[in-house]
């Protein structure tokens, strides 16, 4: 899944980018739902709920990828709406939408641009 990420990344395909990083942000969703649940086995081979500092340790590290591969996900998806606006002359979106989109694009950047992309509109 991360070479599909960096190849929409890297070309002009930013919905393609953005779809992907929202799989990659499902997928550690789905690994912390199953650290969540899955049983552990004790010495008396009975079931446990893992509730050791390293089970929290992993669920916490893979929720904080999701909420990263999420955000990427958005900033693309927007930057593909406004950036799309600049190379075709129609649009669905009203100037307000696109103006709203811009204010939260820049919001949600600050100073992290991705990787091998100019976001000046």
């Amino acid at each position: 899944a991360v070479v599909s990420t960096q190849s929409g990344h890297y070309g002009r395909g930013f919905s393609d980018a953005s779809y992907y990083f929202w799989k990659l942000s499902m997928a550690y969703l789905s690994l912390a739902n199953q650290v969540e649940d899955k049983p552990m086995m004790s010495n008396n081979s009975k079931p446990e709920h893992p509730q050791g500092e390293q089970a929290e340790d992993e669920i916490v590290k893979y929720v904080n990828r999701f909420h990263d591969f999420q955000h990427r996900a958005e900033i693309y998806y927007v930057y593909e709406t406004l950036y799309r606006y600049t190379e075709e002359p129609f649009t669905s979106y009203l100037p307000e939408a696109l103006f709203n989109m811009a204010r939260f694009l820049i919001q949600q950047v600050n100073s992290e641009v991705p990787a091998g992309k100019d976001l000046s509109v």
